[in-house]
């Protein structure tokens, strides 16, 4: 379910009436539900396209055929073309918003890209706003000045322990061999939910399921989890992931080093629990060969969290990017 911050986020951003609302992501089923709740607020229609649906209008999240034409329902292939959808769009008379789930192959096709201009000119005068819903949305030059970006709320800590809470409790409720009580260290726990952070709530949710299957929480869940941030952030060039890391005695001698990891490790995973002000970071200074990256590594492993590193010489290369 969405969060009222993301309602209300979306409903001011609603309010500037811009004529079209871009959002990238994969989880459809999030943005349909904020844009239902957001649209509930006014009485507004929601109509959903889709390249295998056509043009349809959802009430209360449950889909109808789209009444396009003086009360006759359209048969949904009349308007999975998107040219023809847009004519239909076109049609509306009450205020809407038009989500059109996966547009972004189509928006390179000039016609496609006229056609969703001229219902963007007549946005404000018809009451409709489009929203653009996709993975990796490019939009064309024609298009630009008429669009603002929309974020969905990451999957932060707080919402990583409700989804795990609501998959536990769902767990209980199934009863039998699904209903007894789990199993497992509680800092191996912490740790699987602290690197569910920042993935895609899809992915949570289904890594959460997998480690509630066998009533275990092990390592093996974490290893899963890992799995997957890694898959996510692999095509990143600037920010790598790393997933082999070594154990903190592994690395020789820096005793301070040691030391002030095992005084700050608290404060800095739960620093409202133990009453400190959490660690902002820790700079290693040193000569080439040092063991700085291996201690780096080592530290992430000790504390079990995850470890991303950023090529610094790539971020200022010519070709990625220049320091100003």
């Amino acid at each position: 379910m969405p969060t009222p911050a993301a309602v209300e986020s979306l409903a001011e951003l609603l309010a500037t009436r811009t004529p079209i609302v871009v959002i990238e992501t994969h989880d459809e089923r999030r943005v349909m539900a904020l844009a239902a709740q957001v649209a509930q607020r006014n009485g507004r229609e929601v109509w959903q396209w889709s390249a295998s649906r056509g043009l349809r209008v959802a009430h209360n999240l449950k889909l109808e055929l789209a009444d396009l034409d003086s009360g006759k329902h359209a048969d949904a292939a009349d308007t999975r073309e998107l040219p023809q959808a847009l004519a239909a769009a076109d049609k509306l008379k009450s205020q809407s918003l038009l989500l059109f789930l996966d547009v972004h192959p189509y928006l390179s096709n000039p016609v496609i890209a006229r056609g969703m201009k001229e219902l963007a000119l007549k946005a404000e005068s018809k009451g409709v706003q489009l929203v653009f819903v996709g993975h990796d949305i490019r939009l064309p030059d024609e298009l630009a000045p008429y669009a603002s970006r929309f974020e969905l709320e990451p999957m932060t800590l707080e919402r990583v322990k409700a989804l795990f809470n609501e998959e536990t409790q769902a767990r209980r409720q199934r009863g039998g061999a699904a209903g007894t009580e789990l199993q497992g260290e509680r800092s191996v726990l912490d740790s699987l939910l602290r690197h569910l952070v920042g993935l895609p709530e899809p992915a949570v949710r289904h890594i959460v399921r997998l480690a509630l299957g066998d009533g275990k929480i092990n390592t093996a869940d974490l290893a899963r989890a890992l799995a997957v941030k890694q898959e996510t952030m692999g095509a990143a060039e600037l920010l790598v992931f790393e997933s082999k890391l070594p154990a903190i005695d592994q690395v020789a001698g820096m005793l301070a080093l040691k030391r002030w990891l095992l005084l700050r490790r608290e404060p800095f995973l739960n620093g409202e629990a133990a009453g400190l002000p959490p660690p902002r970071g820790v700079l290693l200074l040193g000569v080439q060969g040092a063991g700085k990256s291996l201690a780096a590594k080592a530290i992430a492993a000790s504390w079990q969290v995850p470890l991303f590193r950023m090529d610094f010489g790539a971020l200022f290369d010519k070709y990625q990017g220049e320091s100003e």
